[in-house]
């Protein structure tokens, strides 16, 4: 998968984020598909879940992690689980 892409328009650069999550964030954006469970709570906005769930790359990236939800990913594709089952909802009926 390319480190860019475009979703709704905008594109989007997978590069900030650390190498070992950048396809599972990058199918979630794009497919709706579930990004493990690190990825999920991340998504999730669960944030004792993502720290006891993260290796230690994503440990030391956290920031980066967050930063590129917040400044970089559909605002619709993360925050809580609601938003992110109907984010896979969305994404299946675009496939």
């Amino acid at each position: 998968m390319s480190t860019t892409s475009q979703v709704n328009r905008a594109k989007i650069d997978y590069s900030r984020l650390p190498e070992n999550m950048q396809g599972a964030f990058q199918r979630w954006i794009e497919l709706g598909i579930e990004a493990g469970h690190f990825g999920m709570a991340v998504i999730c906005n669960d944030l004792f879940e993502a720290f006891a769930r993260a290796d230690a790359t994503n440990l030391a990236r956290m920031e980066d992690i967050i930063l590129f939800f917040y400044n970089d990913a559909p605002s619709q594709c993360y925050g809580s689980r609601a938003k992110a089952d109907a984010w896979i909802k969305t994404r299946r009926e675009q496939r």
